[in-house]
């Protein structure tokens, strides 16, 4: 039996007036409508007090018993089919807004059977035109609580959609939820389903929970779990390091990393990969003393192949990857302005910028005692780098204060333009010429030749 409250503070504060009014469009038609899950959930989440008033997105989800296509009638919109759900959504959009409109699920009669096809309690929770809440599962009770609880049977729910089970983690990690005792032990024991669903839709979970502020501890308590979607992760788990640099074990030193690092997408995953080719790269030396040559590269390829499984774009892979390769470097090279301009021309800005945020995310899964010089050097780094762009200096062939055109004056021609303006900024990036036109053209002028002596 549902149960049927009131929230108007909910209902005036929280919820969106775009929203209502396509609930009292369908109404005004005769079919039901009701705002549905996380819309509703992160909205009674921010109304209870929640210290981030945290709002997971800016969609809006409607459950109706009407067709898609008398949806788009009445409120126009595109149809989108969702062929994984077996189901065709009507998606609405402003700016700043979007709405999605979907009939009921697998051809459930009322909001009722809808509601009790999904999830977790904290999405079975329903609000109406005028501010009545259903809630057939005490979603409002979890949510207070800070629990996370499957609807029913938690087997039966994840068998029906094994993603469920990365979204699970994924909320745990974003709202700090306790899960609870039964739904915990069934996505340990349903873990494998999450092998059968598209890479797409689990990269897109993943990344979600990474970012999330209580990731690391939902990833200590899952590790079984996370291993199914990066196998990789399997032989960190425990794998003692056994250096003076490291109290943690690789996996332990991973949950730190993520933990210190900004909870953006480039930069979690790369704290999730950057350490990943340990266990293979592992020797012992005469002392008992343990070392991980070669581990930055040996990580940069299972990072690329980890996101090439799961799809992600070709940008994102390839600023993660060169993260995870040249996580390093920062430790091993002095800081200078040569070398920052070199990492910049090699790396680029953006990857640069966020290769020192990782670097300072790593350090602080070190040992105390050892992070002095590694942060010292990182500093330094950060220090000439703000110099650099506050002299709007030059990293790249677009950045020289000359073109192609000014390099055809001097009379060369075809590839030897290019082969020119490399050569430039090869000399600008090693501070032997300034970025000024005159100095580069000067650079590449021909000396005049000596006059011949004069026969006597």
């Amino acid at each position: 039996m549902s149960r049927v409250t009131r929230h108007r503070k909910l209902f005036r504060s929280n919820v969106n007036p775009k929203a209502m009014g396509a609930l009292a469009k369908l109404r005004r038609a005769g079919f039901d409508a009701y705002l549905v899950g996380g819309c509703v959930r992160d909205a009674l989440y921010s109304s209870f007090g929640n210290p981030k008033g945290y709002l997971e997105s800016p969609d809006w989800d409607i459950a109706t018993d009407a067709t898609a296509r008398q949806v788009q009638k009445i409120l126009g919109g595109r149809i989108v089919s969702h062929e994984e759900q077996h189901r065709e959504t009507v998606f609405l959009s402003w700016t700043g807004t979007s709405i999605e409109v979907t009939p009921y699920r697998n051809g459930a009669a009322c909001i009722e059977d809808d509601l009790a096809r999904r999830d977790f309690t904290v999405n079975v929770v329903a609000l109406d035109l005028h501010g009545r809440l259903l809630d057939p599962f005490g979603g409002v009770r979890d949510i207070r609580a800070g629990v996370l609880r499957a609807v029913e049977d938690p087997v039966q729910r994840f068998r029906e959609d094994g993603l469920r089970i990365l979204r699970g983690l994924r909320f745990a990690a974003v709202f700090g939820w306790e899960i609870e005792p039964e739904t915990a032990l069934a996505i340990h024991a349903e873990r494998e389903l999450l092998s059968g669903i598209a890479a797409e839709r689990v990269g897109t979970e993943l990344v979600k929970m990474l970012c999330g502020v209580y990731a690391p501890a939902v990833m200590r308590q899952f590790a079984d779990v996370l291993a199914v979607v990066v196998p990789e992760i399997g032989p960190t788990v425990g794998f003692q390091q056994n250096n003076s640099h490291h109290h943690l074990d690789v996996w332990e030193h991973t949950l730190a990393v993520v933990e210190a690092a900004p909870n953006v997408p480039v930069l979690r995953l790369a704290a999730l990969l950057h350490d990943l080719g340990k266990p293979e790269c592992y020797t012992v030396d005469e002392a008992g003393r343990g070392h991980f040559y070669g581990h930055a590269a040996r990580s940069a390829d299972i990072a690329r192949d980890v996101m090439s499984r799961l799809r992600f774009s070709d940008d994102m892979r390839r600023r993660v990857v060169a993260l995870v390769e040249r996580h390093g470097d920062i430790l091993t090279d002095t800081p200078s302005r040569r070398t920052v301009r070199r990492m910049m021309a090699n790396l680029g800005a953006d990857v640069f910028h966020d290769l020192l945020t990782l670097r300072r995310a790593d350090i602080a899964g070190h040992k105390i005692e050892t992070c002095g010089r590694a942060l010292a050097a990182c500093a330094q780094f950060e220090t000439l780098l703000a110099e650099l762009e506050a002299e709007d200096a030059c990293f790249s062939l677009k950045d020289l204060a000359v073109r192609g055109g000014d390099i055809m004056e001097l009379g060369y021609r075809g590839p030897e333009v290019g082969v020119k303006l490399r050569e430039l900024l090869e000399a600008v990036l090693e501070e032997k010429v300034p970025n000024e036109r005159e100095a580069l053209m000067a650079f590449l002028r021909p000396e005049p030749s000596e006059p011949a002596a004069l026969e006597r």
